[in-house]
């Protein structure tokens, strides 16, 4: 299993943008072949800092899935809600209990 981590920290004031947007593509990612789950998480302490993970079968499922016109069209935009660049790692998952 493979996962994306996206951390985001939004401009003050455009963090309803940022969640109407993330969510939208979020979601779309739920309907894709391979994706076993998306997350998105809000800091306690600082409300404008993000977390989205999605967790997928293989990387190539990812791929597949941010290259359709209508994820394109669902993030459009979204980057202009960053009061930073985001930071994007790709992480193995790692089984607790081995087979």
């Amino acid at each position: 299993m493979f996962a994306r981590l996206v951390l985001v920290k939004c401009d003050p004031g455009k963090e309803d943008a940022f969640l109407e947007r993330a969510r939208v593509g979020l979601c779309f990612y739920l309907d894709q072949p391979g994706c076993q789950g998306v997350h998105l998480l809000r800091s306690r302490a600082d409300r404008l800092q993000l977390v989205a993970l999605s967790l997928w079968d293989r990387d190539v499922d990812l791929v597949a899935a941010r290259a359709k016109p209508e994820y394109q069209e669902a993030m459009a935009g979204l980057s202009e809600t960053y009061a930073e660049p985001q930071s994007v790692g790709e992480w193995d998952v790692i089984p607790l209990q081995a087979d």
